[in-house]
């Protein structure tokens, strides 16, 4: 298998089917993406595209930027996808915030949409760089020459073996996001080991509304279909958003049998949809619905199965997972058919102590179910292997909290250009940053150590608090968020609602009162959805915004601050 070997080969019949906002889809078959691809390639070789220079893509359109992904490898390049204005949700900062990401990445090169080429342009001459930006038709069938055309054979080779072929942003949710350097063994092993973990067939339909310029989206629900020449439905986060049903549509009337999403996208689809909208719908053929980028929420999964079961979906298709974009993606998942198992603890959850496990369940079909579980993410993928570590970085025994460390074929050579080295990538083995533990076999996933708090010898994690917050009554899991840090000497919790000022405030006060304990500050402010920054996989941006919480420039009303006197949640 090679990353650009389906090119000269393409399956015919099969392709990308890309939703319209006329509630059609557009077919782009694969010898016609290939072509296109050819095309690209050219005009970057015309250009003296040099080998393992960076060339960024500012490609909405699902079939524009496998044209433009694959051109690029092709020529000889090295892939680097950006976020649009939308994905990065910055509105007036977004050429500030596209300048950082062009400096990371050393782009010399940018294709683009035509609306973003004066951006690209401007943006690249902020970052003090020799950019050549190029336009890419919005039709890549406009193209299309009948067949696909092979390289020639003065023509650059692809990226192969340890040469980078891919630099992918991490989410971010910590600053700025970092660029990282995937060589191409990285990304086929990863390709490899996705394929072989979703048992991927020619007869299998990936559908999909994650933006292709992010890890999950990008590898697991793009590039793994395509190498695998398997049709692919792609819907963009708005449409999402927008229809929810028109999603669940491309399984329960299409025949899509896998898919990928964060739990967010699982939640809201089991709230935004109508049971009777389901009518006539079959879910039986779903073979893989992966849960991941985000803590698994044990609600969320019930909520869903427990709407879509009366047609057929079972609740064994859910795929936990957990991965990061330095180990390309994925890192583990369930096994298919394998039922997912959530865990119940006692006590507090301290690095480098035992955990005691109180409870196994098998997630089912209750959409009331207590969200005070642990769901687990399953077991290594092929080629990665996974350890639990002290801060010293010695390996832990199963059921003992600590920090979560991969080696493999998967792990990336390290962060790219300014970026790195970094100390997270020595030795080859990858510290994630990411606090969990083993049980069973399988990870459980805790959360962000840099998005906690250590409070008398434990870790508070955000996403576990604001599991906790959304269970009271008013609120929802999409409409809180957890920020966690120090004022100097104190710890501070702060709550933000995306919610005008209710009684939800003092049950939210007492909750983080409770978990934070004496000496830890809390403050509940309500906030516009504005003021609530997202990463391109739509994370919260926590550290930028606890600082502005901290410093009063963050939008929103105090409702609630227990270091000011007499302090009364309003």
């Amino acid at each position: 298998m090679s990353l650009t070997g389906w090119l000269t080969e393409p399956r015919s019949g099969h392709g990308l089917r890309v939703a319209t906002d006329d509630a059609g889809w557009t077919r782009h078959d694969f010898p016609s993406l290939a072509a296109a691809a050819g095309n690209v390639a050219g005009l970057l070789r015309g250009t003296g595209l040099r080998r393992g220079e960076v060339v960024s893509l500012l490609l909405v359109s699902p079939e524009t930027f496998l044209a433009g992904f694959f051109g690029v490898l092709a020529a000889g390049g090295v892939v680097n996808p950006m976020p649009p204005p939308a994905g990065l949700g910055a509105g007036g900062a977004y050429p500030e915030q596209l300048t950082h990401l062009m400096r990371a990445a050393g782009t010399r090169t940018v294709l683009a949409d035509p609306h973003l080429a004066g951006t690209a342009r401007s943006a690249a001459a902020a970052a003090g760089l020799a950019v050549t930006v190029l336009t890419v038709p919005n039709d890549p069938d406009a193209v299309r020459p009948g067949r696909p055309v092979p390289p020639a054979a003065d023509h650059p080779r692809p990226p192969a073996g340890d040469e980078v072929a891919l630099v992918q942003f991490t989410s971010g949710s910590s600053g700025h996001p970092r660029a990282v350097a995937i060589r191409a063994d990285n990304l086929l092993a990863n390709i490899h080991a996705i394929r072989r973990w979703l048992d991927m067939g020619a007869a299998d339909v990936t559908a999909t509304w994650l933006p292709t310029y992010h890890d999950m989206g990008l590898i697991g629900c793009t590039l793994a279909p395509v190498l695998n020449q398997s049709d692919i439905l792609a819907m963009r986060p708005d449409q999402f958003i927008r229809s929810p049903r028109r999603w669940l549509a491309c399984f329960g009337e299409q025949g899509a049998t896998l898919t990928a999403a964060p739990t967010f996208g699982y939640a809201y689809a089991a709230r935004r949809i109508d049971p009777d909208g389901l009518a006539g719908m079959d879910f039986g053929h779903w073979r893989a619905a992966i849960v991941g980028a985000e803590r698994v929420s044990r609600r969320a999964l019930e909520s869903f199965a427990a709407l879509l079961g009366p047609h057929g979906f079972r609740t064994r298709a859910f795929l936990p997972a957990y991965g990061l974009a330095e180990n390309t993606l994925a890192a583990t998942g369930l096994r298919l058919a394998a039922p997912p198992v959530a865990l119940r603890v006692a006590g507090e959850l301290r690095p480098g102590e035992p955990v005691e496990v109180t409870a196994v369940e098998e997630v089912g079909t209750d959409p009331w179910a207590d969200d005070d579980w642990l769901v687990g993410c399953g077991d290594a993928r092929d080629g990665v292997a996974v350890t639990v570590v002290d801060d010293e970085g010695r390996p832990l025994p199963p059921d003992v909290v600590g920090e979560i460390a991969l080696t493999g074929r998967s792990v990336a050579a390290g962060y790219h250009g300014p970026d790195g080295p970094d100390a997270a990538f020595a030795g080859g083995r990858l510290r994630t940053g990411d606090h969990g533990f083993l049980h069973d076999g399988q990870l459980f996933v805790l959360g962000r150590a840099g998005d906690s708090l250590k409070v008398r010898g434990r870790n508070l994690y955000a996403e576990d608090l604001e599991a906790r917050l959304a269970d009271v009554d008013g609120l929802s899991p999409e409409r809180v968020v957890v920020l966690a840090g120090s004022a100097g000497r104190t710890p501070v919790l702060h709550a933000l609602i995306r919610q005008r000022p209710g009684p939800w405030a003092a049950e939210v006060a007492r909750i983080l009162g409770r978990e934070g304990g004496p000496g830890v500050r809390i403050r509940v402010l309500s906030v516009p959805a504005p003021a609530v920054a997202r990463t391109t996989s739509g994370k919260p941006r926590r550290r930028p915004m606890f600082r502005a919480a901290m410093d009063g420039s963050l939008p929103g009303e105090v409702l609630y601050d227990s270091a000011e006197p007499a302090a009364v949640p309003r």
